[in-house]
């Protein structure tokens, strides 16, 4: 777009794929947190760092402040693409012809069209997988929990 191609993405959901909504990006978040928490309750005193009483994460507010962090990357996201001239179309696209895609009943077309459609998660058809979860399922937890 930048260089003068009309640009057109197509997106069903928040921008930037998985990493950055369902994947990497939340689970450094998470993961940090807890860390931050270990560190406090088994190597603070190493440090003469003394720490009194219960260590305690806040799951409501790890949660939210994960979810603005993200958003706020979605929003970096739309505007990098707003500044470049790219058209965010939302919704699903799917191929009426040769160079045209259909989304939400307008036809797009185009000479160069790139697909890059993502994926999702396969739970395995075996004993006990309806124990786990997948990312999705994961960061939708209102509720920490006990384990993980």
């Amino acid at each position: 777009a930048l260089l003068g191609a009309r640009v057109g993405l197509v997106e069903s959901n928040h921008l930037g794929g998985t990493c950055v909504n369902l994947g990497c990006v939340p689970k450094k978040v998470m993961y940090y947190a807890a860390n931050i928490r270990q560190e406090l309750v088994n190597d603070a005193r190493d440090y003469g760092v003394e720490v009194e009483g219960e260590v305690v994460m806040d799951w409501g507010k790890l949660v939210e402040r994960r979810d603005a962090y993200v958003k706020r990357l979605n929003d970096i996201y739309e505007k990098h693409l707003d500044n470049a001239g790219v058209e965010v179309i939302r919704g699903w696209g799917r191929f009426v012809g040769k160079k045209q895609v259909l989304v939400d009943g307008i036809i797009y077309s185009g000479d160069h069209i790139l697909i890059a459609v993502g994926g999702k998660p396969t739970v395995p058809a075996i004993p006990g997988a309806e124990l786990g979860t997948t990312s999705d399922g994961f960061f939708s937890l209102k509720e920490r929990p006990s384990r993980v």
